[in-house]
């Protein structure tokens, strides 16, 4: 994990903000600290506010660093760490704190909504946001209803990444409008979540576009045998016996 420390920076009219501490745990020594300040005031088109503190969690270190560098051009956001798979990510939760998680959902590690769920638990009040290139209404639903509070494709101009931060910093949650319509409005004959795993969740979607195994293993870049895993995991939690029941469970509840 690389953690960035953001400068000390002292309000143009007035004194020092006060210090914002992390969490008061032990930290093992594999870790370097987020940041002696924790957070400050800074001045931003003539208005103060709180400078915004970012965690990346993406296990592509050119994507994280791209990103990372954008976002530090903007005196609003900092950047304060940064992680390569899931496990890593609750790690530094459990010593530091921050405001929001980029998470991005194909990385190694838990499944992302076990990711969620801990993130929460470890930091209440943290924002957790999935930046993506897989448009799934199904994987978003699921993810939102864990406490997902944005759901962003990673294609996007940088503009509306920057605007959605700013509005989830203020408490609003920033997802596509079919998954609002279905927090909102839920179906009452869609099954219960069935529990399938983010990647177990892609198969069956590639699966009801009929790929077959062959297709559906290079579009994921994995193996024949992972893919088999993947459907018979898919069959035992779904409780049928062949992908063709998988694909009529999916058509029952909108999946497909």
């Amino acid at each position: 994990m690389c953690v960035q420390a953001p400068a000390r920076n002292r309000c143009a009219n007035g004194p020092p903000p006060p210090e914002r501490r992390g969490v008061s745990r032990t930290m093992p020594d594999s870790l370097a600290p987020v940041s002696a300040s924790g957070f400050r005031t800074i001045r931003h088109q003539g208005c103060s506010m709180t400078e915004i503190r970012l965690f990346l969690a993406d296990d592509h270190a050119m994507v994280r660093q791209a990103i990372a560098d954008l976002l530090m051009r903007d005196p609003r956001f900092a950047v304060i760490g940064q992680a390569a798979d899931g496990d890593a990510l609750l790690q530094a939760a459990r010593y530091h704190d921050w405001d929001i998680t980029l998470l991005d959902l194909a990385m190694p590690g838990p499944p992302s909504e076990r990711i969620i769920t801990s993130l929460l638990e470890l930091q209440p009040a943290q924002r957790v946001v999935a930046l993506t290139m897989v448009d799934d209404v199904a994987v978003a639903v699921r993810l939102a209803r864990a406490g997902l509070a944005g759901f962003l494709n990673k294609g996007a101009p940088f503009e509306e990444l920057l605007n959605a931060l700013l509005r989830i910093r203020d408490g609003e949650r920033v997802l596509p409008a079919a998954v609002g319509r279905a927090l909102r409005h839920p179906d009452p004959t869609v099954n219960e979540d069935p529990g399938l795993t983010d990647q177990e969740w892609r198969v069956l979607r590639l699966l009801c576009s009929d790929h077959a195994p062959a297709d559906i293993a290079r579009t994921l870049n994995v193996s024949r045998s992972t893919v088999s895993t993947h459907l018979r995991n898919i069959r035992d939690k779904l409780g049928v016996d062949t992908n063709a029941a998988i694909a009529a469970w999916a058509e029952r509840n909108g999946l497909s």
